[in-house]
């Protein structure tokens, strides 16, 4: 759903394509956004609801999928590739994100003002959730299953803590608990 309620992004898949559409939350005015050869997947809508977050990869006939970040202008459904793909603080004035560090080898949790200005270094992982105030992060430095160890640090840096092995953690709608699975879920 866009911020406001009112349309709905989602896939169609049709001559071994996925396209992203779009349509009133009645299910009136369906209209194709994206096109071409590709496999595209909407993942969020900006704060504003101006763009979709989505990704994208071309077909491919080998092994595994080249997927890239896109944001999708919803008027004109122009491209623009990402670097990462947002996560947006509740207010939608900051902009957490994980890149790969290639000199180090690892993932690193990034943040910036919404306009792209002010980038700074928060912690070494990746998968950043904010809290419902937007004053405290999610996010794992792993990427092993069953469980991935999760923590939290507020978005100044400060008190980190282990969350523990869990799977998809998020925050309640009260910002005082994580609600998550247990990763023994998976063995029954």
């Amino acid at each position: 759903f866009s911020p406001d309620g009112s349309a709905i992004a989602f896939t169609r898949e049709a001559d071994n394509c996925r396209h992203i559409w779009l349509m009133d939350r009645d299910g009136s005015n369906q209209r194709q956004l994206t096109s071409g050869r590709v496999l595209d997947d909407v993942v969020s809508f900006s704060p504003d609801g101006s763009e979709l977050n989505c990704y994208r990869s071309p077909l491919s006939m080998g092994q595994g999928r080249v997927v890239t970040p896109y944001a999708v202008d919803v008027g004109s459904g122009r491209l623009r590739k990402l670097d990462a793909l947002p996560e947006y603080s509740p207010d939608g004035n900051t902009i957490a994100y994980s890149r790969i560090n290639e000199s180090k080898k690892c993932y690193e949790i990034w943040l910036m003002d919404a306009d792209g200005s002010n980038r700074r270094f928060l912690v070494s992982g990746h998968s950043p959730r904010f809290s419902p105030d937007g004053k405290t992060i999610l996010y794992t430095e792993e990427n092993t299953h069953p469980g991935k160890l999760w923590k939290m640090v507020g978005v100044d840096g400060s008190n980190l803590r282990d969350l523990g092995k869990v799977e998809d953690p998020v925050f309640a709608s009260d910002g005082r608990h994580v609600l998550c699975l247990s990763p023994e879920w998976q063995r029954r």
